[in-house]
């Protein structure tokens, strides 16, 4: 089993590669217990967290969504989030490890401010349907789902007797969609979700074939490819960095860094020979010289080898 807070997570539920192969062929079911669900209230919502985040959360209309970072004076993450635009709140999906940190820490920074965090973690929680057919499987749900073109749009229905929110978005490198619901609600959804996908081959996955599918997708998770040492563009978060919308916390030292043109380490991929999978925080190295550390490492089924991902120095990173 996977601890994630109060919540246990099934490490398989058959085999990692039966899993695997349902998500990268046709649809697999995951339970992500793992993500927190906070809503943000008040009039000043918009202004305060377009001051703290990283990225353009003015730019935000309803149905929309963006992954941004949270992050120190100093540049350093505190931790990255998607923000989801409601009608008169965001939802922020974070890591349920690090929820305590960032709603914290965010707190600190109202003064005046007309801004409020509701925790519905233990109101509400997700579920999501990740492969090449998970559009078929979710749409099953309502119609309205097959308007989501883009990574993070989102929509909200009724569906038996209570509001469901499904949001595209990609945890495994494959299309996905993440259903939001009352936590009394989910067993039934996961059922129903299990039903429909039966046509499609659906799955339920584990916590292990989702960490060999998104470390083969290159996929940073906080805690354990990423933590407060490190910066956004080491890690390679620059999809949640906005160069245009002005100031935000540690958006100084970011900017630095981009005229500067590069860090002096990077988050990057590794393909391993052997059989054997090395353990996160191995040292990886180039001759007699040490330069850098493992994160995450798997074996990977698509190319028959371990792989991992790292921290590498800035003079080792070109391919090969």
């Amino acid at each position: 089993m996977k601890t994630c807070g109060s919540w246990e997570l099934p490490s398989r539920y058959t085999s990692v590669q039966e899993e695997y192969e349902a998500v990268r062929q046709s649809a697999g079911l995951l339970d992500l217990s793992c993500r927190s669900l906070v809503e943000i209230h008040g009039s000043d919502r918009v202004r305060f967290l377009q001051g703290m985040l990283s990225n353009d959360v003015k730019a935000l209309v309803e149905g929309k969504g963006l992954y941004t970072l949270f992050l120190t004076s100093q540049g350093k993450l505190v931790g990255d989030m998607v923000l989801y635009a409601l009608q008169d709140s965001f939802l922020m999906e974070c890591d349920e490890e690090r929820k305590g940190v960032l709603l914290q820490a965010l707190d600190r920074f109202v003064i005046a401010e007309e801004v409020r965090f509701s925790d519905l973690s233990d109101a509400a929680g997700i579920l999501a349907v990740c492969g090449p057919r998970a559009a078929e499987v979710v749409a099953d749900l309502s119609d309205s789902v097959r308007t989501l073109a883009q990574t993070f749009d989102h929509v909200s229905f009724p569906w038996r007797g209570a509001p469901v929110r499904v949001a595209r978005a990609q945890w495994t490198g494959e299309e996905g969609f993440h259903c939001m619901a009352a936590r009394e609600k989910l067993p039934e959804l996961w059922q129903e979700l299990i039903a429909m996908g039966e046509r499609f081959s659906l799955r339920p996955v584990g916590w292990e074939a989702y960490q060999v599918l998104r470390v083969e997708a290159g996929i940073p998770l906080f805690g354990t490819d990423m933590d407060e040492s490190h910066m956004p563009l080491e890690a390679g978060l620059e999809d949640a960095l906005s160069t245009t919308k002005g100031c935000y916390v540690g958006q100084e030292v970011v900017a630095r860094i981009l005229n500067r043109g590069h860090v002096n380490r990077r988050l990057t991929g590794l393909r391993l020979q052997g059989g054997k999978v090395p353990e996160k925080g191995s040292t990886i190295v180039a001759g007699d010289k040490e330069i850098g550390q493992v994160t995450s490492a798997v074996f990977s089924p698509a190319l028959g080898q371990p792989i991992a991902l790292g921290y590498v120095r800035r003079e080792f990173l070109t391919p090969g």
